[in-house]
């Protein structure tokens, strides 16, 4: 993991910002996802086309993996 700006004032990440603070790409981070390793995103807008995760919980995910 790197530390770039990847963080939104509100503590939200795009795919974009979340696969370069994990340092994984598109792929791997979403078959992460599927296998309920990383939580869904939260759907944002009114119909949900919107993506974002929570940066604490991506936090939280690197942390587990040293566990």
């Amino acid at each position: 993991m790197h530390e770039t700006n990847t963080h939104t004032p509100s503590g939200l990440m795009t795919v974009e910002q979340a696969t370069a603070f994990l340092t994984l790409g598109r792929t791997a981070f979403y078959a992460l996802i599927k296998s309920g390793k990383i939580p869904q995103p939260l759907k944002l807008g009114p119909r949900g086309g919107s993506s974002r995760w929570r940066r604490a919980d991506l936090s939280a995910f690197v942390e587990s993996l040293s566990k």
